[in-house]
């Protein structure tokens, strides 16, 4: 048996995160049950851990004087984006709360993890939006604005990126709905921008490359984005 965590909070109210982050754990009083529980339950001695592991599977043990991992803010950051990742297709990197400790703290972490929302902006959460607003009317000011924020082939590469992973298909839950959102728009217009990127001059390529880039990727997503 594996996997069982023994774990201790810098805060008591920061122990009910752990429903959140292990939805499939039940929070059970004793050690009635085998695997995928929490529990809370103080460990004194080393030997008494190390048993815990041949006993039990898939569980978190919160005890304060023996643990394994100490958990405070930072570390319960990790976690959430860990979740959101890998439980909701979340391609957020960072995460920084408004309320940096407390309940409150708790409070927007939970949400974040189930909506994505929350915290201060970070270059991820544009980056984001920027590829959800591909193919509307709102792509064209959105490119601009951060091209002219970031660099332009910072944005440009990062699209590149975007577009190959709707295209070839990824495990990701966020890239499979793009691809259900924009696979069909793109792959028929993939041959013909290629072919026409010959025909742009050198001139305008080489200093309109905010506009460069963006006509690229209009015309590879033919929509109408001036409604």
């Amino acid at each position: 048996m594996s996997n069982v965590r023994v774990l201790s909070f810098t805060r008591k109210e920061y122990e009910r995160i752990l429903p959140f982050l292990y939805p499939t754990y039940s929070v059970v009083s004793a050690l009635s049950v085998f695997s995928h529980f929490i529990l809370r339950m103080n460990i004194k001695q080393r030997s008494d851990r190390d048993a815990l592991d041949y006993q039990y599977s898939d569980c978190v043990i919160i005890s304060k004087q023996i643990f394994d991992e100490l958990w405070g803010e930072q570390e319960i950051i990790r976690e959430v984006l860990d979740f959101a990742r890998r439980v909701m297709g979340s391609r957020k990197r960072t995460f920084k709360p408004i309320h940096r400790d407390g309940s409150e703290f708790i409070d927007e972490c939970i949400q974040f993890m189930f909506s994505g929302i929350g915290g201060e902006e970070d270059e991820s959460s544009v980056i984001t939006e920027l590829f959800d607003s591909y193919g509307s009317a709102s792509f064209v000011p959105k490119y601009l604005t951060l091209c002219s924020t970031e660099s332009t082939n910072k944005v440009s590469r990062s699209m590149e990126t975007f577009v190959l992973k709707v295209l070839q298909g990824s495990d990701s839950k966020y890239y499979q709905r793009a691809a259900m959102r924009l696979r069909g728009a793109l792959q028929p217009h993939l041959v013909s921008t290629v072919e026409s990127l010959q025909y742009i001059n050198p001139f305008f390529k080489r200093h309109y490359r905010d506009l460069y880039t963006l006509w690229q990727w209009m015309q590879l997503c033919k929509r109408n984005y001036l409604s």
